[in-house]
């Protein structure tokens, strides 16, 4: 039941719309190819595709997925092609894994 004076009040279950058009904001997009000749591109891809379901968490395989992303680029040279907001991501993942040793 809505709570009185909500959006949702006079329609039940609109309340979650936003979501569904952010949704399909991102949906719209043109889909991008992955450069499948550089696989410093899509290796850390697969490792986090294949981490998921042996850890049962999305969480770890994203995680995981970060870090490999950042650490094969630094190991290869391509630390430019590395954008700021991954490098933040990528050191609150080593974060997220140090908090559960």
């Amino acid at each position: 039941m809505p709570v009185p004076g909500t959006p949702g009040e006079n329609h039940p279950g609109l309340g979650n719309r936003p979501g569904a058009g952010v949704r399909r904001g991102v949906f719209r997009q043109e889909p991008q190819r992955p450069e499948w000749e550089d696989i410093t591109e899509y290796g850390p891809a697969i490792l986090a595709a294949v981490v998921m379901p042996f850890t049962f968490s999305i969480a770890n395989g994203i995680a995981i997925g970060f870090t490999a992303y950042v650490l094969v680029k630094a190991l290869t040279g391509k630390i430019t092609d590395v954008h700021p907001a991954v490098w933040l991501l990528a050191v609150a993942s080593v974060l997220f894994f140090i908090k559960d040793i």
